[in-house]
């Protein structure tokens, strides 16, 4: 089986936009907050939450009787899909410690075309692709800007000493020059008397 995560707006009823295959038939549907269980239903921002969920999704675990969760990585997740009257019904488990928690109770999704929904994948995919060659593009020009940045300031910090230095001696002479003319000063003045 075979499953998509599209998510959606977060301040809509919609989670995401589920599609799953088995090879032959497909199955496809929003998931929806009402379809999230009470326990988790007020905490899918928390990124665990969301990791647990996408891993149930997209690699749904064969029940096992006998062998009880690992817990050295933390919780796991697990998934249960159900096909009745043509329509999926989808449950998702997430395993902790202390017990198993419902995330998804019964959520169902009707049967679709399996040709609309793989162009619908593949449009999502090349969507996808899309996006990461601009933001790849995005990223050189940025990392590109940064580079002359970079060049422009190691430039600057390589002239910095000699301009240093030559405002020491502008200032040095200025003071000279001050300390000439106030000393002229004084002398016409002590001559002066």
């Amino acid at each position: 089986a075979s499953t998509t995560v599209e998510p959606t707006a977060e301040t809509s009823d919609v989670l995401c936009e589920l599609t799953m295959m088995d090879g032959n038939h497909c199955w496809a549907g929003p998931l929806r907050r009402r379809d999230l269980a009470g326990p988790l239903e007020n905490s899918w921002k928390d990124p665990a939450n969301l990791r647990l969920l996408r891993e149930a999704l997209v690699a749904p675990a064969a029940p096992s009787v006998t062998a009880p969760p690992l817990f050295m990585g933390g919780p796991t997740a697990e998934s249960s899909w159900k096909v009745e009257h043509g329509e999926l019904q989808l449950t998702v488990r997430f395993i902790y410690r202390e017990g198993p928690v419902a995330a998804i109770q019964s959520a169902r999704f009707p049967k679709v075309d399996l040709k609309d929904s793989l162009q619908t994948i593949c449009r999502s995919v090349r969507a996808l692709q899309e996006d990461v060659r601009k933001q790849k593009e995005q990223v050189q020009l940025e990392r590109a800007t940064l580079q002359q940045r970079q060049e422009v300031l190691k430039r600057r910090l390589e002239i910095l000493p000699k301009e240093v230095e030559d405002h020491e001696t502008q200032l040095l002479e200025a003071l000279c020059g001050v300390l000439n003319a106030q000393k002229r000063r004084c002398r016409g003045r002590w001559e002066s008397t």
